[in-house]
């Protein structure tokens, strides 16, 4: 048996608060790494999926919400530095989009970006 006196105290750590997703600036937000961010960073994933109508926006094959990832216009890159994990512009255009894991991973770095109802790859400037 482990004896322990009297004022002996457990190591004890307090919970995190629950986060929100929280705006970085006006246009940009992203679900913090807490329970709570990471079921609604599901949430926008399933809203993505409705509203391609269970199609990836790559290869435009059925899409079903255990296979969807979320897909960042503007890259995640190293680090996040330029995720967005909004949903929408602030004119209702949709940004990002539900993918197939391995449409994601092909796709790489490659930024796309919502034109005329399809998720198209943006050409970049150096070309």
């Amino acid at each position: 048996m482990h004896m322990l006196g009297k004022n002996h105290r457990m190591n004890t750590f307090s919970k995190p608060a629950k986060r929100k997703p929280e705006p970085v600036d006006s246009t940009t937000v992203v679900c913090p790494p807490t329970p709570t961010g990471r079921r609604e960073y599901l949430r926008r994933i399933i809203e993505m999926v409705d509203r391609q109508q269970n199609v990836c926006a790559i290869c435009e094959l059925p899409l079903i919400y255990l296979e969807a990832t979320f897909d960042h216009e503007a890259g995640r890159g190293m680090g996040g530095g330029h995720r967005n994990d909004l949903i929408e512009h602030e004119d209702g255009s949709w940004m990002n989009a539900a993918l197939h894991a391995r449409c994601n991973a092909l796709k790489s770095s490659v930024r796309y970006k919502w034109t005329g109802g399809k998720y198209l790859p943006v050409k970049s400037r150096n070309k």
